[in-house]
């Protein structure tokens, strides 16, 4: 069989320790095409031991962002485990990553990430979370 490999993109300010720890497809940029998303726990995100989630649009590492809160709990384990949710936009139908945090009891929803179709000029970055706690 044929294998790919996608190491893990570089991103300002985000290491790349645990990439590959879990994935998802999904279409998060309502392109019709999926993309993927990679979770890498034991990430350093702005110098916080906190973990990230790599979305890389149609599974092309050179358009890689990486998603993670603000203020993160060092030693959250972000994307320890991703998963997709579907939503219905008036403009048609994407995804939403989600990310779950075990070290700190939560699940991240991403919203407004950044991609296409997120909030007007798109440099805004907001997230719904469930605590366990």
């Amino acid at each position: 069989p044929t294998t790919t490999t996608i190491s893990c993109p570089s991103v300002e300010g985000v290491g790349c320790e645990g990439f590959g720890a879990s994935a998802a497809v999904g279409d998060f940029d309502a392109d019709g095409m999926g993309d993927l998303v990679v979770g890498a726990p034991s990430a350093t995100a702005d110098g916080t031991a906190s973990g990230a989630v790599f979305v890389l649009p149609g599974g092309d590492p050179a358009g890689a962002m990486a998603l993670y809160p603000a203020e993160a709990d060092e030693g959250a384990l972000i994307g320890e485990g991703v998963g997709v949710v579907p939503t219905q936009l008036e403009s048609g139908g994407r995804a939403e990553v989600v990310a779950g945090a075990p070290g700190a009891g939560k699940i991240y929803v991403f919203l407004c990430t950044g991609l296409p179709g997120d909030a007007p000029g798109g440099t805004e970055r907001c997230l719904e979370v469930a605590s366990g706690s």
